[in-house]
């Protein structure tokens, strides 16, 4: 029973990983949004902060997808090993 519980709990911590990264990701781009649309000094105060977070989300998304690449592997690795 833990093989196989094992099997599906590898693949869903990859998935929810990448899944929170993102959310956490859009949450905070809506919050700086949202001051940037709350007047003129808000929208001036967001602007750069939004416009890097953009840089950092797009860096952050690229290692992301490589370490889901690298454990993907690594995983299907360890199924086709000869014993």
């Amino acid at each position: 029973p833990f093989k196989i519980i094992e099997e599906f709990a590898n693949t869903l911590t990859l998935g929810l990983r990448l899944f929170g990264n993102v959310y956490a990701k859009e949450i905070l781009m809506i919050l700086l949004v949202t001051a940037g649309t709350s007047g003129l000094i808000g929208m001036f105060g967001a602007f750069l902060p939004l416009i890097v977070w953009q840089a950092f989300g797009l860096f952050i998304g690229a290692i992301q997808a490589y370490i889901f690449a690298m454990l993907a592997m690594v995983y299907m690795a360890h199924k086709v090993e000869s014993h």
